[in-house]
């Protein structure tokens, strides 16, 4: 079977693969592996990309033959604005639902629960989402309060405690990759993961002996503006910098190095680094 696209189609459809991928592997843990079908069949799509007239959306690994998505496919006005609408639309929806099954398990005991018939569960369970639903419809997040929104801010705050008060000393350099307590925070602010809040960081500028410029790493290529730089933390995935989250740190928040960066790489990476953000 052959089927044949027009050079507008082939768009539309590497608009399609890009999206699927990113839906389904966006995000990964260790119980959810990335979709492989899904994954080579995106990079089969983009295999033609130059021939269709989109190649400036592709980089190359001519080495291995890998074609991949680039930082300008990630950037185009209409599969960003998709992804932002997807993301806006489904992250209420989500909140909603989790708030929502909080307050059922709050409002009925397990012995309740237990006596519940499937349908009757659903429905007390729809009645809980519904006013978080309502709720964010007519007054967003302005009247959530921080005790009822979100635990994991007080436990921040305990793990930021303990570093205040930490006496320890840490030498770091420029290049160097570290795990970092980076914490819990705002809005699109880049937030550390499990009981330290850490995050893969790569030292950007040491400013001083205690303080320095870093960026967060990510293993997501579906951000903006991000910077690859190879298997710099794990040989299984590729890590890539979010040079648009570049923040001043104390180095109280710094744990363990994990590795260096190559001093071309590096190099390219600050380039890219002044372009985003300072020009």
């Amino acid at each position: 079977m052959k089927i044949e696209f027009t050079n507008e189609q082939y768009w539309h459809l590497m608009r399609a693969v890009y999206i699927a991928d990113w839906i389904a592997n966006a995000v990964t843990t260790k119980d959810s592996e990335v979709d492989k079908e899904i994954r080579s069949l995106e990079k089969y799509i983009y295999s033609f990309a130059k021939e269709m007239g989109y190649g400036k959306y592709i980089d190359i690994d001519e080495t291995n033959n890998i074609h991949e998505a680039n930082s300008d496919l990630d950037d185009e006005p209409m599969i960003r604005g998709l992804i932002e609408r997807y993301d806006e639309i489904t992250s209420w929806e989500e909140i909603a639902e989790w708030l929502g099954e909080r307050d059922f398990h709050q409002k009925y005991r397990d012995d309740e629960i237990a006596k519940m018939a499937s349908e009757d569960r659903f429905l007390k369970i729809m009645e809980c989402q519904i006013v978080w639903e309502e709720e964010f419809e007519n007054n967003g997040i302005s009247r959530i309060d921080i005790n009822d929104m979100d635990d994991m801010l007080k436990q921040w705050h305990k793990v930021k405690d303990g570093l205040i008060k930490s006496d320890k000393k840490v030498y770091f350099h420029e290049r160097e990759v570290w795990w970092c307590s980076i914490g819990k925070n705002i809005g699109f602010e880049q937030n550390g993961k499990g009981e330290e809040f850490t995050r893969p960081i790569i030292i950007v500028k040491r400013l001083s002996l205690d303080t320095c410029l870093v960026v967060p790493l990510t293993t997501s290529k579906k951000r903006k503006n991000i910077f690859p730089l190879g298997n710099l933390v794990d040989e299984k995935e590729k890590t890539y910098a979010m040079v648009e989250q570049i923040r001043l740190i104390d180095a109280k928040r710094l744990g363990k190095k994990v590795g260096i960066l190559n001093n071309e790489i590096y190099a390219k990476m600050l380039d890219f680094i002044k372009k985003i953000n300072f020009e």
